[in-house]
């Protein structure tokens, strides 16, 4: 087959998809990623022939130049306005050209131009969310606050947030098809989930499974091993790995690609936590890697967290979906400490599961994390539920794989 794939956004949220075309790479068909030219490099990595798109946009440079985009209810918003939708446009027009002759058009759930640029053509498409957040549904019902709303009250959240979705993300969607002269049926956020021939969730049935009402032609298939993909090289640096073989493992803070740019206060306390309790902290994040923190800390740009959470006493992150996922099959106790968006969905499963704590905003002191970082590592049944969860999902497949054969076999069957 020819699959011609399209992604942006995060690692969380382009590495997902990467994985599924590396996959189908790896089964022998021939495979095009349609994507700003930041993600080139990434690409190559994967073994996957790159078509760049549009001006080169650095999402992390942007995030920090501009911490608005790290607002809870307004950074959506602000970075769709403001390069979002010159992204879409600049895909859409690329995609039109490269589907000719595909045979399937592979994009993750923000590359909507990637699914009507198919329709048009007649291709089928299909379509990747990285979070079980992406299909709200009052079935599968999960706390989308900070603050925990009622069990009760729950199904009706999950009816309001798909509701809220399909007006002001629909709205801006069909606008925009209709500037584009978009011609594939309806372009907006119902209408390009119609489209597509299969619609994959890239999380662990563990933490969400496939449920009645979710989008149509819809699948869970694993989480998506995709930790290789952020690094030239698959493997710890000397300074981290001389930091782990010093002591005892230490408490590891990993807040994602995007969200450790805004998190500088957060580091500076999560160290000022482990000294108090006398812990060693390895931080792995810019601007970690700039900055002074307290007692026995250890601060670097970069480690691939596949490599380097299984070293860990206790994972703190961010609750974004893939390094959660990572988080998780290390089988180590997990702090969630959610910013925004989808995260606080993900740290509310991570504490359902019992392995770990969702700690809300109001709880981010010193003094208290201090505290809940100590509970944490007390907790010998939390401790032993993240390393029984751990080694569950250590032996699931790859979701990256579990997805190619979907693909393949779906495609094959329709031709």
């Amino acid at each position: 087959m020819r699959c011609v794939a399209t992604s942006f956004g995060s690692a969380g949220d382009f590495f997902p998809t990467v994985a599924v075309a590396a996959a189908m790479k790896r089964a022998g068909h021939d495979v095009v990623l349609v994507a700003n030219p930041f993600y080139e490099n990434v690409a190559r990595k994967a073994g996957l022939d790159f078509v760049p798109v549009g001006r080169r946009i650095e999402v992390y440079e942007e995030v920090e130049r501009n911490p608005r985009y790290l607002h809870p209810v307004h950074g959506i918003w602000s970075m769709w306005k403001d390069f979002g939708i010159s992204v879409v446009t600049d895909t859409y027009y690329a995609m039109r050209e490269a589907v000719r002759g595909a045979d399937v058009v592979l994009a993750s759930n923000i590359s909507f131009a990637g699914v009507w640029a198919a329709a048009e053509r007649g291709v089928p498409s299909v379509l990747t969310s990285p979070t079980p957040i992406a299909w709200p549904n009052p079935r599968a019902p999960m706390q989308l606050l900070d603050r925990a709303l009622p069990e009760w009250m729950l199904p009706a959240a999950a009816t309001a947030a798909r509701t809220i979705a399909d007006a002001f993300v629909g709205h801006e969607l069909s606008s925009l098809g209709r500037t584009l002269g978009v011609s594939a049926r309806d372009a907006s956020l119902a209408g390009t989930e119609a489209m597509v021939a299969l619609h994959l969730g890239l999380w662990s049935p563990l933490m969400r499974p496939h449920t009645e009402g979710d989008p149509p032609s819809s699948v869970v298939c694993g989480f998506a091993r995709a930790g290789s993909l952020g690094s030239a090289d698959n493997e710890l640096a000397p300074e981290i790995l001389a930091f782990l073989d010093a002591g005892e493992p230490p408490v590891v803070v990993g807040l994602g690609s995007v969200f450790s740019m805004g998190a500088g206060e957060l580091l500076t306390d999560v160290a000022l936590a482990c000294e108090k309790l006398g812990r060693r902290c390895l931080i792995v994040g810019h601007p970690a890697a700039t900055a002074r923190f307290a007692g026995d800390t250890l601060a670097v740009k970069y480690a691939p967290y596949h490599l380097v959470f299984p070293r860990a006493a206790a994972v703190v992150v961010h609750a974004g979906a893939g390094t959660t996922a990572e988080a998780l099959r290390a089988g180590r106790p997990v702090l969630a400490l959610p910013f925004a968006y989808d995260q606080f969905g993900v740290a509310w499963q991570v504490e359902r599961l019992g392995a770990g704590i969702k700690v809300s905003k109001s709880d981010r002191s010193p003094e208290a994390l201090a505290k809940i970082i100590e509970r944490a590592l007390a907790d010998e049944t939390m401790a032993q539920r993240a390393a029984e969860l751990g080694e569950s999902l250590s032996a699931e497949r790859d979701g990256a794989e579990v997805a190619a054969e979907l693909i393949e076999g779906r495609i094959s069957a329709d031709r």
